[in-house]
């Protein structure tokens, strides 16, 4: 889901990954629903998912708990869900990728060995010029036109989401 919000509704957790801003607890259980969102562009942003808040401040996905929000627990949970990875330098990251990809010809095999998305290490050898794909350029070819991503995704039948999975970083 596409939110077009201004971020008085949202706190920065990281560079590009913003929360709901926790509401006053309401609801009987004593627990609300925090939005988890990944920023495209200023004051647009991306749904990754909700987690649930309890009042003693320990977040939950599904039963499952991910810690509190200082705790590394909760930093995993969200760097792995939005594909971020404030832990490691990019550019150390990036061209460890690029090299790994080089021998072993294989984006698969790429992100396993450094424990990251598919998606991840796609976008990471598209934003090294390291790969292409029919649909990366007709992608670009429509972005070059001038083209909005929402115009690109209908034109290509594609959602959102799908077509960032071929943008490379900024």
């Amino acid at each position: 889901m596409i939110r077009r919000n201004s971020k008085e509704n949202l706190f920065q957790f990281s560079d590009k990954v913003w929360l709901s801003k926790p509401l006053q607890l309401s609801n009987s259980s004593g627990t609300q629903q925090i939005t988890i969102c990944l920023e495209q562009d200023e004051n647009i942003f991306v749904s990754f998912g909700l987690i649930t808040l309890n009042t003693d401040g320990t977040f939950f996905a599904g039963n499952k708990s991910i810690g509190k929000i200082d705790e590394d627990s909760f930093r995993e949970y969200i760097e792995k869900i939005t594909g971020t990875n404030n832990s490691q330098d990019s550019s150390d990251l990036f061209s460890k990728v690029c090299e790994n990809y080089k021998e072993t010809k294989s984006i698969k095999k790429t992100a396993r060995t450094f424990e990251i998305s598919e998606e991840k290490a796609r976008r990471i050898l598209i934003t090294e010029g390291e790969y292409t794909s029919e649909k990366y350029e007709e992608i670009k070819k429509l972005l070059d036109e001038n083209k909005t991503l929402p115009e690109i995704a209908e034109q290509l039948q594609m959602s959102l989401k799908q077509i960032k999975k071929y943008l490379p970083y900024k």
